[in-house]
């Protein structure tokens, strides 16, 4: 077995072709104290947590005082949320080394996960001696902080984070979501501006920053307008929604009178509809709704706005982009999605809500998932004696 080309693979992380490589090896080989600690790597890197548990474990049985094994177990059982028994193999990691950083912040993320935050605390002192020029730390005792409702202690510690690490967007973010928690909002909306100017597609700074600045509700949208047409054409609104946004057109300029479309309505007799005169109805409501949002812009603030997104079902109507800019001006910019498997702009705003929820989420150092971690196992990992492809 060629362990040198193995390593060589494990450290430039291609861990599958390291992995189809000892799996090629025969058992003897494969009990190898070296190679099970690079095929559990492989697997702990791939996400294949039950069989990494095996290696380690097996690791662990031949030298109980295996560290780095033990670390690596203890990242596994932090993986599938078993934190007391991460807790006991990480206590025994900095025991036989007192100096491993990684260990200490493994523990500092279990104790949080645990509501144990003073013991978090307590590492304060030990880790800052091992390395004081670790941003990381400081990043972990604010999330305890923040965690703990000690607010103000986690401003110092974010602000100790920036200082070592200033050019590192999350925390400016982080800082922007306590001054907002803190009630000082032009604090926050300060830190958002910095972490923008680093880095100003940054998702969460962008909505963050929307939530903290004035904000208002036009109580009008994309269902009026499939209302109207259904109201006028009598027809159900899923075919009011085709209507709409494959039919209708947001300028009269772009709209024919010759063209028709062939509908049934609500009683299933076929109808013809006319494109100009759909264009019509669908127009008058998009000037009100815009209408609207203009004053709704006017009132929020007296300045010229330097650039309007706007985003939402509704512009996916052909031309929206026109008559947004002939009523909102110029500044207008159509916002898309481009999200994989939700290019559609009618997902943006649950969009932007699920992200403002993990973020807030990663502000209490908290994950969130619909799927659990052994959900995950499942579907990630092909199924034996079976023909069926993905594609």
């Amino acid at each position: 077995m060629d362990k040198q080309k193995i390593t060589q693979l494990v450290d430039n992380q291609d861990f599958k072709t390291a992995k189809e490589l000892i799996l090629q090896e025969s058992e003897d080989n494969k009990q190898d104290i070296e190679i099970q600690r690079l095929l559990g790597l492989c697997n702990i890197n791939m996400g294949c947590n039950d069989e990494a548990l095996e290696n380690f474990s097996f690791l662990i049985e031949k030298n109980p005082d295996d560290a780095l094994s033990l670390y690596y177990l203890a990242a596994i059982h932090i993986e599938k949320e078993n934190f007391n028994k991460a807790e006991n193999l990480l206590n025994k990691v900095i025991n036989l080394r007192p100096d491993y950083l990684d260990a200490y912040k493994s523990l500092c993320i279990v104790y949080i996960k645990e509501k144990k935050y003073n013991n978090v605390f307590e590492l304060e002192e030990r880790m800052l001696e091992i390395n004081p020029e670790d941003s990381q730390i400081f990043d972990i005792l604010s999330a305890a902080a923040i965690e703990s409702n000690k607010l103000n202690p986690a401003v110092e510690y974010l602000n100790k984070a920036v200082k070592i690490t200033p050019d590192n967007p999350k925390y400016l973010n982080k800082l922007g979501l306590v001054y907002f928690s803190l009630g000082n909002v032009q604090k926050a909306i300060e830190y958002y501006d910095n972490a923008l100017s680093m880095d100003n597609m940054n998702a969460s700074a962008l909505y963050n920053k929307g939530i903290v600045v004035k904000h208002g509700i036009v109580n009008m949208g994309s269902k009026n307008v499939d209302n109207d047409i259904s109201y006028m054409y009598n027809v159900d609104l899923n075919v009011a929604n085709d209507l709409k946004e494959h039919f209708a057109q947001a300028m009269r300029t772009s709209a024919s009178l010759n063209e028709l479309k062939d509908v049934k309505n609500k009683e299933g007799q076929p109808i013809q509809i006319n494109q100009y005169e759909l264009s019509e109805v669908v127009i008058a409501r998009l000037d009100e709704i815009l209408s609207l949002a203009n004053q709704e812009l006017n009132r929020l603030t007296s300045h010229k706005p330097d650039v309007i997104y706007v985003t939402g079902g509704i512009t996916n109507m052909v031309n929206f982009s026109q008559i947004c800019r002939e009523k909102l001006g110029k500044c207008a910019i159509i916002g898309s999605v481009n999200l994989i498997g939700l290019r559609n702009n009618k997902y943006s705003q649950t969009i932007g809500n699920i992200i403002y929820f993990i973020n807030k989420l990663k502000l209490k150092g908290k994950d969130y998932s619909m799927v659990s971690n052994d959900e995950v196992e499942i579907l990630s990992t092909p199924r034996k004696n079976t023909n069926d492809s993905m594609l």
